[in-house]
């Protein structure tokens, strides 16, 4: 489901952008606006679906259909015309789910009463083109009927104007696991919070619905909870006891949240995959793919930033943002990541970047130009974009999540280089979650200067080579690193390594696992662990 888009003031997805442009396009009537309209080009013609079960489509189209009301404001938008056909159904329980699919940007609305005393129940208007759009309505009369009408956001006619159009009735007894809350990647050792949002999908209250989460793969954890009092239609989110990830570990946990057998069983149960790291930080499910479309941006002038909250329970140092960069339209275009206060101010950033072809739909590491020391609680992390080149672009990709996690997201806008802004959160548009990811070393050693001198990425590495970048170490003596096992075997020393360099290491030879890089100024040393998953 593709959701709501910012406005102005906050920013515009790909969605808002194509809407205004479509809004703003003379189009010349063709002839074939002229043929006959649809049988159900208003309320007294609506065709009749009959609700089931399951979804059983009823064929139509919207094409030569003319208005019959005005359109409606919904999800944030307008359209210019509303060229409207019309359905209609009888209860035969307390809530049903309308759905109509196109191949267009469509709006679809409910109505009770009768054709000449229509009440509006509600709209739908969430996707840009080749989906669908639902409703569900609760507290329904049974034997009463109910209307809804559909058409074309925009003042175009769609090219392809074919429709299809189902009524399911809603299951008495039906609790869906709507989402899950968790980190997809985080460092070995530290406490996992998990969240499990539960919604009322059937006809009847809930109350007390068991929630259960099991964690396999390297960690092993069970933990079921209860809900409180769901309405029809109505959400709970149901907070987990914490498990701690054991600080040996390597791998992917798999997180399951499962609720009891009920009258729907195919939503009864969904999964997050949870790849274990040294230092990395993510909310990214590990096996989430992510879609070059699903990417969002400020407007052509803006400077402003995606940020997301972390959480570390042991004081770490910051050395690198990861962000995934979407849009094509976004190549050429200067961005950066930053880490920010919780109050928004700037306490790092990296270089600025201008994005290449290469970068597209690709995570692109942005290493802090000085590292950040975090102390034990919330960090946060982000991606800025600067003024378009030529046209608006749309940098920030985002994984759908719905609901999204309030308090984790957010946008400053406008946002300084030197001074930062106002964070806002994000989860009332809807987006879902930002990729952008944190990568934070627990710094142990001797020397608290090379402690800030060292940044080491990509941690995890997929192939065994890493960059061990210095910088500022003013190293009296030669630096050099070694790096052992979990057996505290030396499996690679190199003696010469270069102060503000980004050295390389080869370690494709070792085998996966966690490994301790250990990097020494004659007494003095610092030390990091790294993590290989081939």
């Amino acid at each position: 489901m593709h959701p709501n888009n910012y406005s102005s003031a906050s920013g515009l997805s790909k969605k808002a952008w194509a809407r205004l442009t479509t809004l703003a396009a003379a189009v010349l009537l063709a002839p074939a606006a002229w043929a006959q309209a649809p049988a159900n080009d208003d309320c007294a013609g609506a065709v009749t679906l009959t609700p089931a079960f399951t979804c059983t489509t009823v064929a139509g189209t919207v094409a030569s259909a003319t208005q019959s009301q005005a359109p409606i404001a919904c999800n944030g938008f307008t359209s210019s015309t509303a060229r409207d056909v019309w359905y209609k159904f009888t209860a035969t329980s307390a809530a049903h789910t309308i759905t109509i699919g196109s191949a267009f940007d469509g709006v679809l609305e409910a109505f009770s009463g009768s054709c000449t005393t229509l009440a509006s129940m509600g709209c739908a208007d969430d996707n840009v083109s080749n989906s669908s759009e639902s409703i569900t309505l609760s507290g329904l009369t049974i034997g009463s009927t109910y209307y809804a009408r559909y058409y074309a956001y925009g003042s175009a006619a769609p090219t392809n104007g074919a429709i299809t159009a189902c009524v399911t009735a809603l299951a008495a007894n039906d609790a869906e696991v709507q989402a899950i809350y968790a980190l997809g990647k985080t460092p070995a050792g530290t406490p996992q919070t998990v969240q499990a949002v539960i919604r009322n999908a059937g006809s009847t209250p809930l109350s007390g619905v068991p929630v259960t989460l099991a964690v396999t793969g390297a960690t092993t954890f069970n933990n079921s909870q209860l809900t409180g009092n769901i309405p029809v239609g109505g959400t709970a989110t149901v907070t987990f006891t914490n498990y701690t990830i054991p600080a040996a570990a390597t791998g992917t946990n798999t997180l399951t949240v499962s609720l009891l057998a009920d009258d729907n069983l195919t939503n009864n149960t969904q999964t997050y995959s949870q790849l274990i790291t040294t230092n990395s930080f993510s909310y990214v499910s590990n096996t989430a793919t992510i879609n070059a479309n699903n990417s969002v941006g400020f407007g052509a002038t803006a400077t402003a930033a995606f940020v997301v909250r972390y959480n570390t329970t042991v004081a770490r140092r910051l050395t690198s943002v990861v962000a995934n960069i979407g849009d094509p339209a976004s190549v050429g275009n200067t961005v950066y990541g930053v880490v920010v206060s919780s109050t928004g101010a700037v306490l790092g950033r990296s270089a600025n970047y201008v994005v290449t072809t290469a970068d597209v739909n690709q995570r692109r590491t942005f290493p802090l130009t000085t590292p950040v020391n975090v102390a034990v609680g919330d960090f946060f992390v982000g991606l800025v974009q600067t003024p378009s080149i030529s046209t608006q672009y749309f940098p920030m990709s985002y994984v759908p999540q719905t609901p999204t996690r309030p308090g984790t997201f957010y946008t400053i806008s406008p946002f300084s280089a030197t001074t930062g802004g106002t964070l806002t959160d994000a989860a009332s548009q809807g987006f879902g979650i930002f990729v952008v990811e944190a990568t934070a070393d627990v710094a142990t050693g001797t020397s608290a200067a090379l402690n800030r001198a060292i940044s080491l990425y990509p941690n995890p590495s997929t192939n065994g080579v890493v960059t061990l970048d210095v910088r500022g170490a003013n190293a009296q003596g030669g630096l050099q690193v070694q790096v052992t096992n979990t057996l505290g075997q030396t499996v690679y020393t190199n003696t010469q390594l270069r102060d503000n360099f980004e050295n390389k290491l080869d370690l494709s030879h070792l085998s996966a696992g966690v490994y301790t890089l250990k990097v020494k100024v004659g007494n003095d040393y610092t030390i990091r662990q790294l993590s290989l998953t081939k």
